[in-house]
């Protein structure tokens, strides 16, 4: 039982840390699509207008839309998750290292029961200050489909690198 908990941990752990993968490469997606956007459209907006003059407003909106989004841009949270979740999963990484590592000896039987709870125990407990350094103050962003990739992903590694059932 204590061996299985543990064993649970570790998945969870590989768990949050293909979670906070995935939601790292959407806000870096989200991040330069802004980016390009901005660019593309204020400068390719000018030269459209002077070559279409008829459509001057039309151009007009676009490079207006482009310019309050250019001033919004540093308020939306895409720039401050790239630094949160990249520092978040490096944390994550070093304990799944450390967790895995310590897992031979959870899975050997060489330790007493006592001690692989305690080892959880602190696990679970070096997660949650890593999650807690990061998001004090908010949580995840919900998608359904990024948990269903990283359970996905999850079992994968556990499956490529434990294939005889080791939990």
């Amino acid at each position: 039982m204590a061996q299985e908990r543990f064993w649970k941990e570790l998945h969870e752990l590989k768990f949050n840390i293909f979670f906070v993968q995935s939601l790292l490469l959407e806000a870096e997606k989200k991040e330069r699509l802004i980016k390009i956007f901005i660019a593309v459209t204020s400068s390719a907006s000018i030269g459209a207008w002077v070559i279409w003059k008829e459509l001057a407003v039309f151009w007009g909106a676009i490079i207006a839309g482009s310019q309050v989004l250019s001033v919004i841009h540093p308020q939306l949270p895409y720039a401050d998750r790239l630094k949160t979740f990249s520092l978040m999963l490096r944390d994550l990484e070093i304990l799944f290292i450390d967790a895995e590592h310590k897992w031979q000896s959870v899975a050997s039987g060489s330790m007493n029961i006592q001690k692989i709870d305690n080892d959880r125990m602190l696990l679970h407990k070096q997660k949650n200050e890593i999650l807690n350094k990061y998001m004090p103050n908010s949580i995840f962003p919900d998608s359904p489909k990024i948990a269903h990739k990283a359970e996905q992903d999850a079992a994968n590694y556990f499956s490529r690198y434990y294939p005889h059932g080791d939990s």
